[in-house]
Formats: C-alpha cells, sequence, structure tokens
C-alpha cells in the first residue's frame, strides 16, 4: 500500500498545472502520513529528498531571493528528513494482521498497511474476509476515512510550512502570499471526484452519525436521571433496596403431602368405625417461615393445612412450630445457641425427622406412642462440645406434654442428649426425665405422683455403595394422652431398624421392621411387630413419589389390618 500510495502521488506531483509549493506539500504530506504509520523506508527517504528530483526547481539563473528562499526550503526538508530517519530506524511496526490473510498472500501487505492506518478493521473473531464482496456503504466508510486523515495532514503540514515561509520572508525582507486557497483546491482535485461518486453513502453516514449523536445525548440525559434517582438517599430506589434487604433476610419452605390410603381394618380405626378405610387426604401441608433479623438471631414459623394421619380430622390449621433462636457465635456450629417457644423435643432420631426427608410414610408405633405430636414449648440450649459439629451436646427444659394439652401442673420435663459424627458413623444418646401424667383430658393421673422417663440410642451408617443402615432402641414409662388408665404407668420399649438400596440413582428401595413390647393404647394386642417395604422414586430433586405396603402383625389377637399408602410429597 505504501508503495500504490507513492506512485499515485508520484504522478500527481507531475501534473503541470500543480504549483511548486503544492509539490513539496504533498511529498511532506506523504512522508509525515507514512512516518505517523511507522510504514516510510529508508530507500524512499534517501530518494524523495537526498537525490533531488527534477521537480524541484533549479537555483541556476534565479535571483538571489530565490536562492535564499530556496535554500531555506531545502534546509527544512533535511531537518524534517534527518527526523524522519530517527523515527524510522528506532520504531518498528507492530500489526494485527487478520488471521485468515497469511503473510505469503499477495495482498498481505496492503491489508496490513491499511489496518495501520485506521482506515480498516477487521471482525470480532479476528478474520478479515477478504472474499467477500464490499458494499458501497463500506467503501463510503473507507473514503471518508481516508479524506478525513488526509485532510488532517494537509492542515498540519500547511501549517509548518506557513510558519517556515514566513520566517523565511521575515529574514529576507519580502511580502508573505496573498492567496493560499487554490492549492488546496489543486491538492483535493482527484479525492473530489470520489466525495462525488459517493455522496449519497456519505450523507447517509452523516445522517447516521446525527441520529446516533441524538440518540446519544438522550441516553445520557436518561442516565443522568437514573443516577439521580440512585443517588437521592430519600428516593424510590433506596426505598426498593431497603426493601430488597429486609426480604432477604426472609426464607419461606415447607412441603405438601398428598396421599391415598388403604387400611384394612386399622387398629386406631376399628373402635371408631365412622371412617372408610380407603380415601385421598392431605397429609401434611406445611409452611415454614424463617427470618434472620441480624446475623446471630433467628425466628421460624410453621403452620400445617393438613388432614392428620388418616383424613379422619377434617381439614384444620394449626401451629407446629414458633420459636427464636439465638447463636452468639453466628453459626450454631461454632458455639453456643439458645431456642426458645414451641420446637420439637431434642430426643433421639425418628422424633426430630421431617416428614419432608423421611423414606417411610409415618414414624415407628414406639415414637408415635412415647411421644405424640413430637412438639412440646420450653427453653434448648445447644453447644458443639468438638469442631464441625462431630460431637454436640442439647439440654432443654419443656412442659413435658404433647401441645395439644395444657400444662396441668408447675412440674418441668428435662429432653436432651449427644450426637456424634465420627467418619461415616453418626450415634445419638437422648433421655427424658418428667413427673406427671395426663388423661386423654388433660387431666392429670394420681395427682402428680407418677414420673415419665424415656431413654434411647441411635445410630446411622452411610459408609456401604448405595446402602445406608439406621436403626434406634427406646424404652419408657409413662405414656399421656391414652384412655386406658391401667397401661398409663406401663413400662414399654421397642425400636426399628431400616435399610434403604439405590436401586438407580432416582430410585430407592426401602425395608423397615419395628417392634414394640407392648401398645398401651391396646394392650390386648400384645407384643407388636411390622415391615414397611416399599419403593421411593425421586422425581426431581424436590419431588418424590412414594409406595409402601405395611404388614402388621399382633402377639395376643391376630387379624387383617395391613395397610397400602401411596403417597406423592413435593417440598418447596
Amino acid at each position: 500500500m505504501g508503495s500504490v500510495r507513492l506512485s499515485l502521488i508520484w504522478r500527481f506531483c507531475q501534473e503541470p498545472e500543480l504549483q511548486h509549493e503544492s509539490r513539496v506539500n504533498l511529498w511532506a504530506l506523504h512522508m509525515l502520513a507514512a512516518c505517523k504509520n511507522r510504514r516510510v523506508s529508508l530507500l524512499a527517504v534517501t530518494e524523495l529528498f537526498v537525490c533531488r528530483p527534477h521537480w524541484l526547481p533549479a537555483t541556476s539563473g534565479s535571483e538571489t531571493v530565490q536562492k535564499l528562499k530556496n535554500a531555506k526550503e531545502v534546509k527544512a526538508l533535511k531537518t524534517i528528513l534527518t527526523i524522519l530517519l530517527g523515527i524510522t530506524c528506532a520504531a518498528v511496526a507492530q500489526t494485527q494482521t487478520p488471521n485468515d490473510v497469511p503473510p505469503g498472500h499477495w495482498a498481505y501487505d496492503a491489508v496490513r498497511s491499511l489496518i495501520e492506518r485506521g482506515y480498516l478493521e477487521g471482525y470480532q473473531d479476528g478474520s478479515f474476509l477478504g472474499k467477500r464482496p464490499m458494499t458501497r456503504y463500506e467503501m463510503a466508510v473507507l473514503i471518508k476515512r481516508i479524506i478525513d486523515d488526509i485532510s488532517s495532514q494537509i492542515e498540519d503540514v500547511r501549517n509548518q510550512l506557513q510558519q517556515s515561509t514566513a520566517a523565511s520572508q521575515k529574514s529576507i525582507g519580502e511580502p508573505e502570499p496573498e492567496h493560499r486557497s487554490a492549492v488546496d483546491s489543486a491538492d483535493l482535485a482527484k479525492l473530489q471526484k470520489l466525495i462525488e461518486e459517493f455522496k449519497p453513502e456519505l450523507a447517509v453516514i452523516g445522517a447516521r452519525l446525527d441520529q446516533i449523536g441524538a440518540a446519544m445525548e438522550q441516553l445520557d440525559l436518561r442516565l443522568s436521571n437514573v443516577e439521580g434517582i440512585v443517588a437521592d438517599p430519600e428516593g424510590a430506589f433506596e426505598a426498593v433496596k431497603t426493601d430488597v434487604s429486609k426480604l432477604k433476610k426472609v426464607t419461606v419452605g415447607g412441603y405438601v403431602q398428598a396421599r391415598f390410603n388403604l387400611f384394612r381394618n386399622d387398629p386406631d380405626k376399628s373402635d371408631a368405625g365412622t371412617e372408610p378405610t380407603d380415601n385421598f387426604s392431605i397429609r401434611r401441608a406445611r409452611l415454614k417461615i424463617t427470618a434472620k433479623p441480624t446475623n446471630s438471631s433467628s425466628v421460624v414459623l410453621q403452620v400445617d393445612a393438613g388432614q392428620g394421619a388418616k383424613g379422619d380430622s377434617g381439614p384444620s390449621v394449626s401451629i407446629k412450630d414458633a420459636y427464636l433462636e439465638y447463636a452468639f457465635a453466628g453459626d450454631p456450629a461454632l458455639g453456643l445457641m439458645i431456642s426458645m417457644g414451641q420446637m420439637k423435643w431434642p430426643f433421639g432420631y425418628s422424633v426430630v425427622e421431617s416428614s419432608g426427608v423421611r423414606e417411610c410414610p409415618e414414624r415407628p408405633l414406639i415414637v408415635q406412642r412415647l411421644f405424640p405430636g413430637e412438639r412440646d414449648r420450653g427453653f434448648l440450649v445447644s453447644h458443639p462440645l468438638m469442631p464441625k459439629g462431630m460431637l454436640v451436646f442439647k439440654l432443654g427444659v419443656f412442659n413435658g406434654v404433647e401441645t395439644k394439652f395444657k400444662c396441668p401442673n408447675n412440674n418441668k420435663a428435662l429432653v436432651g442428649g449427644l450426637r456424634a459424627a465420627i467418619g461415616e458413623w453418626e450415634f445419638g444418646f437422648s433421655g427424658f426425665l418428667g413427673k406427671g401424667i395426663i388423661d386423654d383430658k388433660g387431666a392429670l393421673y394420681q395427682q402428680n405422683e407418677d414420673r415419665k422417663t424415656r431413654w434411647g440410642v441411635d445410630f446411622q451408617y452411610y459408609g456401604i455403595n448405595n446402602l445406608a443402615l439406621k436403626a434406634e432402641w427406646i424404652t419408657g414409662r409413662g405414656t399421656d394422652g391414652i384412655a386406658n388408665a391401667a397401661a398409663l404407668r406401663d413400662r414399654i420399649s421397642g425400636g426399628w431398624a431400616q435399610l434403604a438400596y439405590n436401586l438407580r440413582r432416582d430410585t430407592t428401595f426401602v425395608a423397615r421392621w419395628e417392634t414394640m413390647s407392648e401398645d398401651p393404647k391396646y394392650v390386648k394386642y400384645g407384643r407388636r411387630t411390622a415391615w414397611n417395604i416399599g419403593l421411593v422414586r425421586y422425581l426431581d430433586d424436590k419431588t418424590r413419589l412414594k409406595v409402601f405396603y405395611q404388614i402388621n402383625d399382633e402377639e395376643k389377637e391376630e387379624f387383617k389390618n395391613n395397610n397400602l399408602v401411596c403417597e406423592w410429597i413435593a417440598s418447596y
């Protein structure tokens, strides 16, 4: 490209009507432009300025003033040559050539030179797409960039030469030429033809630039307005920001548990005989709200709108959990935490396990009898005795009765225990010490003299591939809420063991065996045992389908009371 431009300007300078000063201007322009882009060759500089071209006027036969003038021009040109040579020798051309124009390509130098001068640009992926046809608009943009570049450089050279000529004339006492505009028209005569050819496209580009400028002004105005709204400490943005900050401190969750039950002479239903043995029900519909006013304090509220275990209680709304927590270290796993309100008893594994994560549809019988409702009102302290929750101690003071009963005395129950996690093993030891047993009406049995105790141990193991093992054993006496007064003080014991095996990533086989030495609600049955066998299908990480069949066995009175449960549960 540099040689092409050199040839064009050389031919342009041969025009007989072009004045001498115009030739000087154009050659100086070429040298400045080439120097600016670090593409001038030493050979071209030597040929142009050291070897005087035939179009530079000779000094022989001229007047003394003209000699002096030419001498000063030659001196100025030599000065420019020295600067150009210094810059050219010191600078190294650095060009980013498109990746689809290899160095051996016949147009490599031309493309590289045009990109150096800022006339052409490649695409964002580094390609040039030289075989694609060029539109008239793209050609117009190229011409406009060349015109702007040349016009700017002509103006710079003209100013420098005017300063040099003025200094020369001042030194020899000659007047400054009066007319300079004719030189500009002659220099741009051929470029004007290109302007006329692409005048429509250049006009369109100019109009588009005007539109872009107007759009930018509107955008700047809008941006100023937005900045004003954002910066206003009492504006709408700050109000929304405050509201969002509050909402981030509140989380909402829960689950819905829908069932179809098929009970064949279920013991809990046989006495009443008023409900069908097969029905659809909403076992649980939970809404749990957790708020964190600060990093250390929390408030938990959980509401249930289900129909009960067998759909016999009808739709009802009740408060399951409502308590406050405060973690002194900010994280319960790092330090002391206190809780107060209505919450689950911190006993064993099954009592605190949520229906939202439990494999089998219901808790074991021994848990249902000794911990009806699983909840009480009281104050709880928990503290990790080892880092990372490897050993946690919990102890609480509670009323000691189910939440549906009012506490009939001033006696309180102590509930707590230790839980340890060692590798793939988890262990728990729990205790419950209380006084005062109540019957199904909420009245005290034998004037507060009876004591209630529960002791339990449990373990969980997750070390076998695709297999999880769980087991728990509980013993206790003094069962609340039973009409059979003779069985209120009887000691019972029982436990369960469960195997869960992942048949596939989304399907788990579950088998649980459970036993209870005596059912205080139905003493006539003696020991009760049961198998819960079923499948859990995970539709996704929030949705599960369960199909379980329960095989029941009574020691003293055997009858057909096996159960089928189909459940669909989704958490949120």
